[in-house]
């Protein structure tokens, strides 16, 4: 009986050690499939290093410009079974990760990035700085509901060699409490030409419209 007992402490510690030194890489095993599906032409990673609990890797991400760093400390929640992630570096804040339910939970999300969209036309929609507050988001293979802010500042459309100015854009999305999906409204001030929209989103897609009005002239708007 002893030896049986000693063997299996020996499994156990094994496991552990196992599972304490998985690598970076085997995190994305956790991640919700239809999310990563959604999430794949518009994120992509490079230098991947470190393990499960703590590391680092290098994100470009499609309408930034800039290449974001992100380092993780992660630690397991036995009592939910999950594991609860600290972010640092271009983006900050809390994520939980709940393998058992394939669910994501993120919590005081920050950042500020640069901004480069190429809209249909071959108009280009950019600012310097993008500040993003996520307040809180739920992520799973069925469920995308997010309390956010993201406030563009000193935006501007080209198309051309036309350049508008758009002031400062925001963009507050909110849960709908009917639906397992989130709605964003898009606005803008302290400019003269407008914008605004409304879009929905789940974890597979996003469905609304953006209306583009220029000072003087007639409303544009695009439809997804």
């Amino acid at each position: 009986m002893k030896r049986i007992l000693f063997a299996l402490l020996l499994v156990l510690v094994a496991l552990g050690v196992l599972l304490w030194r998985f690598p970076a890489s085997a995190m994305l095993a956790f991640v919700p499939t239809k999310a990563l599906q959604s999430l794949a032409p518009h994120l992509s990673m490079h230098e991947l290093d470190g393990t499960l609990w703590r590391g680092r890797v290098r994100l470009t991400a499609a309408a930034i410009p800039s290449t974001l760093s992100l380092q993780w400390d992660c630690a397991p929640k036995p009592l939910s079974l999950s594991i609860e992630c600290a972010l640092s570096e271009s983006v900050s804040g809390r994520v939980t990760i709940s393998p058992s339910s394939q669910s994501l939970n993120v919590a005081d999300l920050k950042s500020v990035v640069p901004l480069r969209f190429v809209a249909p036309g071959s108009t280009v929609v950019s600012s310097d700085a993008v500040s993003i507050a996520v307040a809180s988001a739920e992520f799973a293979n069925t469920k995308a509901k997010v309390t956010a802010t993201l406030t563009a500042s000193n935006a501007t459309s080209q198309t051309g060699s036309t350049a508008l100015p758009l002031g400062e854009v925001s963009v507050d999305c909110a849960p709908i409490d009917s639906a397992p999906t989130s709605r964003c409204t898009l606005r803008n001030r302290n400019a003269e030409n407008r914008v605004d929209g409304d879009i929905e989103f789940g974890p597979q897609r996003a469905t609304g419209s953006v209306v583009f009005t220029p000072s003087g002239g007639s409303a544009q708007r695009m439809s997804f």
